[in-house]
């Protein structure tokens, strides 16, 4: 099996990008780390608050989380109430419903487990696949969305008949500091960077409205297509797909290390 030689490789994810670095490093890749977004907090108290008020009343029967960092933050921010065990009461008279393994993790650390989880690999399709048999009509459906509104699956609900509840903890927005961003643009256009790595579909659209905003989006989209690009899942490499980067490899299950195993078979092959 071929190892990455000092083939420079872009890293777009933000919050666990060291961990990414670490595994490309190992097989001689030279990481370039532009992260394409940063997760900016609400106040999330009032929303844990009312969550919790519309728990215990009854009116959210059945609660959609759709990411680990949101479920934590809400039963963190809970704590912050000191209101943590009456959230975990609640919440443990609820029908749960996760995403996938991330929010899953965070309950079973409280001992809490969803009633009902999306097939990998985990998309927002695979889950509303598993809302299909769920009578959702007149009862109380809480949404708690990621880092910004799904109005795909907000919308399902609704055409079901849901009475939804929809809250956002946390938001996505472009980092404070573009530079590195501006970097991994020039180098991608002069052809320095051999590999990028995707794990979500905002950093596609970020990366491309950076790039927009330079007047460098065909630019860039042109040098991708010359490279090799890699997407953790279909949500992601759809966002490519649509940006017209159509050689997009994908590992069969959506984590890193799967990912970056696929990046090395790719090279084998190839090389």
């Amino acid at each position: 099996m071929s190892s990455l030689d000092g083939q420079r490789v872009a890293i777009l994810e933000a919050r666990r990008a060291s961990e990414l670095a670490n595994l490309l490093s190992r097989h001689g890749a030279i990481p370039i780390h532009a992260p394409a977004l940063r997760e900016v907090s609400v106040d999330a108290a009032p929303v844990a608050q009312a969550v919790l008020q519309q728990l215990e009343a009854g009116q959210i029967e059945l609660l959609i989380l759709l990411t680990g960092v949101g479920t934590q933050q809400l039963i963190d921010a809970a704590a912050s109430l000191e209101l943590e065990q009456a959230m975990l009461a609640a919440l443990a008279n609820t029908t749960l419903v996760c995403r996938g393994p991330k929010p899953t993790a965070v309950l079973r650390r409280y001992g809490l487990r969803p009633s009902i989880s999306a097939a990998s690999p985990y998309t927002i399709n695979d889950l509303i696949n598993s809302l299909d048999q769920v009578e959702l009509a007149g009862r109380g459906v809480g949404l708690l969305h990621y880092g910004e509104r799904d109005r795909k699956l907000a919308d399902y609900c609704l055409e079901r008949g849901a009475v939804l509840h929809e809250q956002s903890i946390y938001e996505w927005q472009l980092p404070a500091d573009l530079s590195p961003l501006d970097a991994l643009i020039e180098q991608a256009i002069a052809g320095q960077i051999a590999i990028f790595t995707f794990t979500s579909q905002i950093q596609v659209r970020h990366l491309l409205q950076v790039a927009e905003q330079q007047g460098q989006a065909h630019a860039l989209i042109a040098a991708m297509q010359q490279a090799i690009v890699a997407a953790v899942g279909p949500s992601c490499a759809q966002a490519l797909i649509n940006v017209g980067i159509h050689d997009v490899i994908m590992p069969e299950q959506p984590f890193m290390g799967q990912m970056v195993q696929r990046i090395l078979n790719h090279v084998s092959i190839n090389s």
